[in-house]
C-alpha cells in the first residue's frame, strides 16, 4: 500500500483528510453508505463504498491531488466553456 496514504497533513497546502483517507474518497464512501442505510442496507452500502474508494484510490494514486476535479471538468457538463474559437485561430484581437 502506498505510504503517502497514511501522512498526517503537515502544511496548510496538503489535502483534506478524514481519518486516513482523502476527503474525496471519504466523501463516495459516506454517500453510498448513506444511500445504503435509505435503502435499508446500510451493511451492503458500505461494502459497495469501500469497493468504490478503493478502486478510486487506486485510479488516482500517482495522480495529481485535485484529481477529482480534473474528472468533473472533463466528464460533467457543468463549468463548461460557451464559446470556443476553432484550432486553427492561434492570434486573437481584442
Amino acid at each position: 500500500m502506498d505510504e503517502k496514504a497514511f501522512d498526517i497533513p503537515r502544511r496548510l497546502n496538503d489535502p483534506p483528510k478524514l481519518f486516513l483517507w482523502d476527503m474525496d474518497i471519504a466523501m463516495l464512501f459516506s454517500t453510498c453508505f448513506i444511500l445504503g442505510a435509505i435503502a435499508g442496507s446500510a451493511i451492503l452500502g458500505s461494502i459497495v463504498g469501500g469497493a468504490l474508494g478503493h478502486y478510486y484510490g487506486r485510479l488516482k494514486s500517482g495522480k495529481h491531488p485535485a484529481y477529482a476535479v480534473h474528472l468533473v471538468y472533463w466528464y460533467l457538463p457543468i463549468g463548461k466553456m460557451k464559446a470556443v474559437p476553432p484550432s486553427h485561430i492561434r492570434e486573437m484581437l481584442g
